[in-house]
């Protein structure tokens, strides 16, 4: 049988990049970091009047003289909640969501740069103890 044609050499064709860029993964902790927050005698005053287990405590009276310790312990504390939360929240999260890891969901975020403040209320209410024990 002949041929019906012959085939021309045609060179490959290229396939066009991909106009969207790569999804990036971020490491936690190094996206977001914990907001600067240092308490002063106001918010104290404001943070006793507003949550009523810490005016219940009595204890904004006697910390308002020792501001730099809440202030080192709510740090330390933060920091420390921050470096652990990874290995607390990625066993609980189904291994098919991902995308709820810490880092990658906004909420994760929005609760890093926060740390510092509810830091300062537990050190207020003085939620386990945290005035015993000395910052790192």
């Amino acid at each position: 049988m002949d041929p019906i044609a012959e085939v021309p050499d045609i060179p490959p064709v290229e396939i066009p990049k991909a106009i969207c860029h790569k999804p990036k993964q971020y490491c936690f902790g190094k996206s977001v970091t914990i907001e600067e927050f240092t308490a002063d005698n106001q918010w104290c005053v404001m943070a006793s009047a507003t949550i009523k287990s810490i005016e219940c405590a009595e204890l904004v009276s006697n910390l308002l003289n020792s501001l730099d310790i809440v202030n080192s312990i709510a740090s330390t504390f933060s920091k420390k909640a921050v470096a652990r939360l990874p290995g607390f929240v990625i066993p609980r999260v189904p291994k098919e969501r991902t995308d709820l890891y810490p880092g990658r969901h906004w909420h994760w975020n929005s609760f890093i740069s926060k740390i510092q403040r509810i830091s300062v209320l537990l050190v207020l209410s003085n939620h386990d103890s945290y005035l015993s024990s000395k910052p790192d």
